[in-house]
């Protein structure tokens, strides 16, 4: 993709969240947050995660990332 992933960061019961480099903007960091493998098949789990992002994108402050890309 469009991003090289440096490190894991963490993760939690949706999804593990890697610190990334954008291999468009070199000198932009960013969190990548990808959905665990075994919830990746269930229709219902992945719709949620995508709400997730949803959500988010919804908030603004200067406390939470924001949502560049999904894919």
């Amino acid at each position: 993709g469009q991003y090289r992933i440096d490190a894991e960061i963490t993760s939690g019961g949706m999804g593990v969240v890697y610190r990334a480099t954008s291999l468009l903007e070199p000198d932009r960091p960013v969190a990548l947050k990808v959905i665990r493998e075994e919830l990746a098949a269930d229709e219902r789990q992945r719709q949620r995660f995508i709400n997730e992002g949803r959500i988010i994108d919804a908030l603004d402050h200067p406390g939470i990332v924001k949502v560049l890309d999904r894919g």
